[in-house]
């Protein structure tokens, strides 16, 4: 388009609009004069047929459960004392036949977690505990009178163990000596003041539990309370002394071993 004052050319209102549509738009500042950076150019996405497949791996392996199998040493009735005390108290009939981890009316002494037949070592163990028992009994019967025992709810607790407190510490020392020096699984032995009995429904625990005249140490195996086997059970019984002799008989023993072999001669 010419000028007419100096005769030069001048764009156009359309030649304007072209060059303003060619030209870049200038960078949209913020608020505090920035310019926003540019994302940056995002590599171009391969066709489904070549985009690399996502790796399955397989489920992880569910742990070995410690619960899965455990081995317990029990303080329970012999199976004669257990039946008699169904004839003793009936009213307990019902208490005693809805036991649980098999029936047992049993205090816990040790409870141990199976790790790779690590229990091969537990039944020498828990003979051991017992053979201190007997030992720490010299001569005497195991009972636990119902002054031992306070009743909370359903657990009969060992409150006050008396001269049999002595037998329980020496076969619990035993299991507490004995299973460190086993290398795998883990393992507790309750104390003393841990010791208790657990008979929901019954008042009179403290009668029932003194009436029971002979005890056996057990050694369970378990994976559930309805799930129990007991491995074998010892005898709580200390073996009577033989008499000793007196000194009349100790004098003839003496003169006969004193006394030529005529025969001999």
């Amino acid at each position: 388009m010419q000028c007419g004052a100096c005769g030069g050319t001048r764009p156009s209102d359309d030649d304007e609009a072209a060059v303003d549509a060619a030209s870049p738009a200038p960078a949209r500042e913020n608020a505090d004069g920035a310019v926003p950076p540019r994302p940056k150019p995002q590599p171009p996405r391969p066709p489904p047929a070549t985009r690399p497949q996502p790796l399955l791996r397989p489920p992880p392996a569910k742990r070995l459960r410690a619960a899965a199998r455990k081995s317990s040493v029990y303080l329970i009735p012999s199976q004669p004392a257990f039946d008699a005390l169904n004839e003793r108290f009936p009213r307990a009939r019902k208490a005693l036949a809805a036991l649980k981890w098999g029936g047992l009316l049993h205090a816990t002494m040790l409870r141990f977690d199976d790790v790779d037949g690590a229990h091969r070592n537990l039944e020498r163990i828990a003979n051991d505990a017992c053979a201190a028992g007997v030992r720490a009994l010299n001569g005497r019967a195991f009972r636990l009178p119902a002054q031992c025992w306070d009743n909370r709810g359903g657990v009969a607790s060992l409150a006050r163990p008396g001269d049999m407190g002595a037998v329980l510490e020496a076969m619990l020392d035993t299991l507490r000596n004995a299973l460190p020096t086993m290398r795998r699984g883990a393992f507790r032995v309750h104390r003393l003041r841990d010791i208790h009995i657990t008979l929901p429904g019954y008042s009179e625990k403290g009668a029932l539990i003194s009436a029971i005249d002979a005890w056996d140490i057990a050694l369970v195996e378990t994976s559930s309370a309805k799930d129990l086997r007991v491995v074998r059970r010892w005898s709580l019984v200390s073996a009577p002394e033989p008499p000793r002799p007196s000194a009349e008989e100790l004098r003839a023993a003496r003169l006969a071993r004193l006394e030529p072999d005529v025969s001999c001669k």
